[in-house]
Parts: structure tokens; C-alpha cells; sequence
């Protein structure tokens, strides 16, 4: 039975130091885990709207 969630990513900006943190999309929410410990660490869902936000609010950040 199929998810619909895409494989775990970083962003393209990340120096692959193990300190960042992972996303991947299930449906119309994202989840965030933090890349040391994704597989026995908590793991945040918030919905696609709240995802938007929170990277829009980071871009305004760094104008």
C-alpha cells in the first residue's frame, strides 16, 4: 500500500555536516526530522499551508 510520501531530502543549500534536517511530503503535509536521528527521533507533520508560511517567513528573514 502506497503512502504517497517522496523519499526524505535535504536542501541543496546544506553542507551534508549531519546537522540538518530532513522533509518529505505525505499527501498535503510535511513532515521534518532532524537528519542524526530520523529513524528514532521525533518526527514534526504540519500541513502545506503551514510549510509555505514557515519558508516564506525564513526568505523575509534573509532580504
Amino acid at each position: 500500500m502506497s503512502t504517497g510520501a517522496t523519499e526524505w531530502f535535504v536542501s541543496s543549500h546544506s553542507n551534508n555536516g549531519g546537522t540538518c534536517v530532513e522533509v518529505r511530503f505525505v499527501g498535503t503535509c510535511v513532515q521534518i526530522a532532524d537528519s542524526k536521528n530520523r529513524g528514532q527521533g521525533p518526527v514534526i507533520t504540519v500541513s502545506g499551508a503551514e510549510w509555505t508560511s514557515f519558508l516564506g517567513s525564513v526568505l523575509d528573514e534573509r532580504v
